[in-house]
């Protein structure tokens, strides 16, 4: 399911509204100035999976506004994929060598580049974008 998800992002960069779009490239910008020695679009991409689309996937309004009310188990699976969409964002590592840590970091390292490639196209046209003082957005 994730490995799904993960493919079908690119698709709907067209569809994301442009004051997102040139949101998330100031917002690279800034990591950029703040955070020079840091990663700026794995930091980025770790961000807008945690605020927006792990959120989005738990959010309970759009699970009551499905025809079926959610269950439980639905509901855990639902974690459970967002945990593993943060996992990839962030590169994180599942320590220990048990089969299902082992399932999950091939999983991750097969997909370490699909987030922050999403990323990079989502705000590549506004990551150069500046503040001025007055708080406008320049080129």
């Amino acid at each position: 399911i994730v490995r799904k998800l993960l493919k079908r992002l690119p698709a709907a960069i067209s569809s994301c509204p442009l004051i997102m779009r040139q949101g998330l490239g100031l917002m690279r910008v800034q990591l950029r100035s703040k955070f020079p020695k840091i990663d700026d679009l794995r930091m980025a991409t770790s961000l807008f999976c945690l605020r927006f689309l792990c959120i989005s996937l738990l959010d309970q309004a759009m699970l009551k506004s499905s025809k079926r009310a959610s269950t439980a188990n639905q509901y855990r699976s639902l974690v459970l994929i967002s945990k593993m969409v943060q996992f990839v964002a962030n590169g994180y590592v599942v320590p220990g060598h048990k089969y299902y840590a082992d399932q999950f970091n091939t999983f991750i390292q097969s997909q370490a580049r699909t987030l922050p490639s999403f990323m990079r196209q989502m705000t590549s046209k506004y990551s150069g974008l500046r503040m001025t003082i007055s708080g406008r957005v320049t080129l």
